[in-house]
């Protein structure tokens, strides 16, 4: 089930109390149109109802897709790379099963979901992704803040990308073919054994696949 509390936040305008309500868990398979709420960003959409002021309040919710067997952790800022929620784990055991994710962002949360629905692996995406980085970068002759993965067409076999510069407000897109996808599957599936836990929730990113292509490289 989904689960939503209410919690007193003070505006950061007027400084005056209100009452909020924060989504802290959400089963998409049970309440679809919460899916839909993330990705249009209104379920972290703030109102102080004494001055008017609008702002984004993100804060930590569970996200659960049963169907396609998945859950994605949003921990604003969180550091660590991956996290056990004993409770949970106590509760539901059968979750040892499923893909566990931790992100420190709501748009890394809405990336991970997308990728997730699409049938992607997220581990092959990330170390894609910093390749085409590179290429975007060069060029661009610009460092790339962050890329995210933004589309898949099976048909024509690619797989796209959307990509901030430094210094650039809009983003560009970068795609290349579904085979460069297909060989960082191999690269992350050389490291299957040893790199997950059975347990916890695990941040899979830039940083994880920066040392994850380090380790391949060394390898071979």
């Amino acid at each position: 089930m989904s689960r939503i509390i209410r919690k007193e936040v003070n505006c950061p305008h007027c400084g005056a109390p209100n009452d909020t309500e924060m989504w802290t868990s959400i089963n998409v398979s049970l309440e679809p149109e919460l899916r839909e709420r993330i990705m249009d960003e209104s379920l972290f959409h703030w109102h102080c109802d004494q001055c008017g002021w609008d702002a984004q309040l993100v804060y930590p919710c569970l996200y659960h897709d049963m169907e396609r067997r998945f859950m994605i952790y949003l921990i604003p800022d969180i550091s660590e790379k991956a996290l056990v929620d004993s409770e949970l784990e106590r509760a539901f055991p059968e979750l040892s099963t499923i893909r566990k994710r931790l992100v420190p962002t709501l748009n890394k949360f809405k990336e991970k979901i997308l990728l997730f629905e699409a049938g992607l692996d997220d581990r092959a995406v990330e170390l894609a992704k910093l390749a085409l980085a590179e290429v975007v970068a060069k060029k661009q002759n610009k460092t790339v803040s962050s890329g995210y993965f933004c589309s898949l067409d099976a048909e024509t076999g690619r797989i796209g990308f959307s990509f901030f510069l430094e210094g650039q407000p809009e983003p560009c897109y970068q795609g290349t073919r579904l085979e460069v996808y297909e060989k960082s599957l191999e690269i992350a599936r050389a490291f299957e054994s040893d790199e997950l836990p059975e347990d916890g929730f695990v941040k899979i990113d830039t940083p994880w696949a920066s040392e994850t292509l380090h380790r391949y490289q060394a390898r071979v």
